[in-house]
């Protein structure tokens, strides 16, 4: 979607949807019992629910092995509920700090080995701010929040070929009753001309990035196949360097001796020995 609404909440189990928002966004720590306690709750969240993690650099150590902890998060990645941006999963992070940083590179690094081809990480912003482009913005109890100045930028961003990101809306739970009023503007500029235009812009990204994973996903299979045949050859030659060196380079007639044993113990005719137009061997 080209507007997402995400409810930032600590909740294990989401029986309904009482606001209309994208999906959820789960704060976690750097405990591993923080993302074994979602394995659960993301497993009996409805299927119209997506979901995914907001990462603090507060816990985050810079001398953090945090070996367990990233084998789960990749685990959370390859649930169907998991927003995937392009095909890759997205993160949402706050508080950047040196760890944090250090943390998602071995947790990029490590997705990769795990097929992931990359992971989408955003900044929470405070809103309307001009200093990045993520599209990604805290709405906080007390702050105004303008979503028609927001969608300008986008669309500002759009034409000037930048190929924008998705807005991004983080919402937190205590502060949730604010999903109408952004449900309401939402609702108001769907009503224009210009949002549908650029929304029939982002769709066709979309498409674009659908047919650009395709041809990653091809560029991959011939990779595999090639180095299937390459094996394969290797094989080949080493079944053939194996046979030269047991049997071609015995001298004639030790070769010959045993055509001769063949040939008693009944296995091979005693025509063949002279006659190649001959059967060879008994049945």
């Amino acid at each position: 979607m080209l507007i997402n609404k995400w409810l930032i909440t600590k909740e294990l189990i989401i029986n309904n949807r009482q606001f209309d928002y994208t999906g959820v966004c789960f704060p976690v720590s750097s405990e591993v019992s923080d993302i074994s306690n979602l394995y659960i709750s993301v497993q009996q969240m409805s299927d119209e629910i997506s979901f995914s993690l907001l990462f603090s650099g507060e816990y985050f150590k810079v001398n953090e092995e945090n070996k367990l902890l990233i084998q789960k998060v990749i685990g959370l990645f390859f649930m169907p509920a998991y927003y995937l941006l392009n095909y890759e999963p997205i993160l949402f992070i706050k508080n950047e700090t040196e760890a944090l940083y250090n943390f998602l590179g071995k947790l990029t690094k490590e997705c990769k080995k795990q097929g992931v081809r990359g992971l989408v990480v955003k900044k929470l912003e405070p809103n309307n701010t001009e200093k990045t482009n993520e599209f990604v913005c805290f709405l906080d109890t007390g702050r105004d929040f303008n979503l028609d100045a927001e969608f300008k930028k986008w669309v500002n961003e759009n034409i000037e070929g930048n190929n924008p990101p998705e807005i991004n809306l983080l919402i937190p739970d205590y502060n949730k009753g604010y999903i109408v009023n952004v449900s309401e503007s939402e609702k108001k500029l769907r009503e224009t001309e210009v949002y549908n235009i650029a929304d029939a812009f982002y769709q066709k990204q979309r498409l674009l990035d659908e047919t650009n994973h395709s041809l990653y996903l091809k560029a991959i299979n011939e990779k595999n196949v090639r180095f299937y045949l390459s094996i394969q050859k290797e094989e080949r030659a080493k079944g053939l360097k194996y046979y030269y060196y047991e049997y071609e380079i015995l001298p004639k007639w030790y070769k010959q001796f045993g055509h001769i044993i063949k040939v008693i113990m009944g296995k091979r005719t005693f025509k063949s020995l002279f006659n190649d137009n001959v059967k060879k061997y008994k049945d």
